[in-house]
């Protein structure tokens, strides 16, 4: 009767699981229902290629841009124009102009707004190496949390083979009336239980290892 409530609880688990996965992938997907294997944790790491610090690269060339206009906005500025017109009565007329402006003045207003620029550029480097070093620090972080998470694996899957040799032997002794029954239950089920903690394991390094991959 338990092995029979543990079964339906576990069929109405999965029955809500694949709603909630046919709702998200927006329709009904096939699921093949294959053993879990075990992701390797990415050897490398690249902070260049983090989603935020591309952007933050991108917002950097930008204000430099802005710096660099903001540096020659004073400076004099030179303009060539040509223009042709056509005339009936009389010869057509092509006509060239070249002109030159210069500032009245280059006061403290110009000097300020390339200072406030170049402030700007000196926030968004800071900005960068601050992401750079966080995100570097997460990889670790699940670099970490993977090492311990896949000792820990390692121990239950010791566990596991010791426990199926222990069934094996019993089930010797069970034939020449050396064991109760119940001693081979009670093994059986502290194996279900070393396997259903393997497969959490494993579930978890992999979420571990798209958690370190989406960093990149």
């Amino acid at each position: 009767l338990k092995v029979e409530e543990k079964l339906s609880q576990a069929r109405k688990l999965r029955e809500t699981t694949l709603s909630r996965i046919h709702a998200l992938a927006g329709g009904k997907v096939e699921l093949s229902g294959s053993d879990l294997e075990q992701l390797p944790f990415p050897e490398s790491f690249d902070p260049e290629k983090n989603v935020s610090v591309r952007l933050f690269r991108q917002q950097l060339k930008v204000i430099k841009s802005e710096v660099e206009r903001a540096k020659v906005e004073h400076y004099p500025d030179l303009f060539l124009s040509a223009g042709y017109m056509l005339r009936s009565e009389i010869p057509d007329l092509f006509t060239l102009r070249l002109g030159l402006t210069l500032p009245v003045w280059y006061g403290s207003r110009e000097r300020m707004l390339v200072l406030e620029k170049k402030e700007r550029l000196s926030s968004k480097l800071f900005e960068i190496a601050d992401v750079k070093l966080r995100v570097t620090g997460d990889f670790e972080a699940f670099r970490s949390e993977y090492r311990i998470t896949d000792e820990i694996l390692k121990t239950v899957k010791k566990e596991i083979e010791e426990k199926q040799k222990e069934i094996s032997a019993l089930l010797i002794a069970y034939e020449y009336d050396r064991t109760d029954i119940r001693e081979i239950l009670r093994a059986y089920r502290i194996l279900w239980d070393l396997e259903f903690q393997k497969a959490m394991l494993i579930k978890n390094l992999n979420q571990v290892v798209a958690k370190a991959e989406a960093l990149q």
